[in-house]
């Protein structure tokens, strides 16, 4: 099964356009769409988010654990020449939507950083 993301507005095109060469189904939300609706459309969707927006970074707005993953881009400026490779090493480090469930991935210029909830004490 492709992964299915759902890119935010501010995603560059050139980002979206590889994440459809990875063979990913990749839908875009409009412009100005709230982040509440952009977080219930990939939930409804089962869609990953990929944002550079720092608002989804935010776990206690945004639960990672309700959503098949966000991959918040932290690149400033976001060069796609950057970007596209930051985001090819989460994808080939997490190649599933099972594995991508319920994280939050930052995405640096040379590295990410991954995010998970804690596990409940018995």
């Amino acid at each position: 099964m492709p992964l299915k993301a759902l890119c935010d507005e501010n995603v560059p095109g050139a980002v979206v356009a590889a994440l459809q060469q990875w063979a990913f189904d990749v839908r875009r939300v409009t412009p100005s769409t709230p982040d509440d609706e952009i977080a219930a459309l990939a939930r409804r969707e089962a869609r990953v988010i990929v944002t550079l927006d720092s608002d989804f970074a935010n776990v206690l707005a945004y639960p990672p654990a309700e959503l098949c993953g966000i991959v918040r881009v932290k690149i400033d400026p976001p060069f796609f020449s950057v970007v596209i490779p930051a985001l090819k090493r989460v994808f080939n480090a997490f190649p599933t939507p099972n594995d991508l469930r319920g994280k939050l991935i930052i995405a640096e210029a040379a590295t990410f950083r991954v995010w998970e909830p804690p596990l409940s004490s018995p």
